[in-house]
């Protein structure tokens, strides 16, 4: 079981947990952070940016951006929020490996890694590290018109921004990372082989692309 108690399902919004990631910040006593987000992390890192710009000197998106697809969300809510059947870990990090589509030249150590990361032993079967009533939030997002967030991304100007995307991903497609390629010539970009939605940021590809932004990122911190 989780270490804190769970949140009420209605709070658990990109925008809801946004602000919990700002008051965590003041809290620490964090002056400027700069923003890794994954996948819906990142959705939540381009909210941090636009609400605090003058607190984030920088933004990396793992294999996520502006446009949300509804195919990728489909295929993500078909398992994620949902308890796995079976009754060990070692077993499902192998049957996580055995299905994950679009990956490829993945250690059995990093799957296992992943497993116990998101997943938890009970007595006789696994259970989630995490509350399963934020899946009401996906699938309200897949019954209703996809948002674009354009918009937040456009505030982005002048802010050290990467972009990190499977080359087998289907969120966010080759169309939307070519877009905001357009947009912030800029942007660092890097497409990791051999991996979907989402890489894992342990590649050579995704670490050289974040030790050039985390570069970036200090130039910017050192002029002010």
């Amino acid at each position: 079981m989780n270490a804190s108690a769970w949140a009420a399902p209605e709070t658990y919004t990109a925008a809801q947990e946004a602000q919990g990631a700002l008051a965590l910040r003041y809290h620490l006593g964090l002056a400027r952070v700069a923003v890794i987000g994954a996948s819906r992390d990142g959705l939540i890192g381009m909210m941090i940016a636009a609400i605090a710009r003058e607190r984030v000197p920088g933004v990396c998106l793992n294999d996520v951006g502006p446009v949300l697809e509804r195919v990728g969300l489909a295929r993500i809510a078909a398992y994620v929020d949902v308890a796995p059947l079976v009754p060990t870990l070692t077993e499902l990090a192998d049957q996580i490996a055995a299905t994950s589509q679009g990956f490829a030249n993945v250690p059995d150590a990093r799957w296992q890694e992943e497993t116990v990361w998101l997943y938890t032993q009970w007595r006789d079967t696994v259970g989630l590290t995490y509350d399963p009533a934020r899946r009401a939030g996906l699938d309200a997002a897949l019954m209703a018109p996809l948002p674009l967030a354009w918009s937040l991304f456009a505030t982005y100007t002048g802010l050290p921004i990467a972009l990190i995307r499977g080359g087998n991903s289907d969120v966010p497609r080759i169309e939307a990372a070519a877009e905001m390629q357009r947009l912030r010539p800029d942007m660092l970009f890097c497409e990791v082989p051999d991996r979907a939605h989402m890489p894992f940021l342990d590649e050579p590809a995704a670490l050289m692309c974040l030790k050039q932004w985390l570069g970036h990122v200090q130039s910017a911190v050192a002029a002010g």
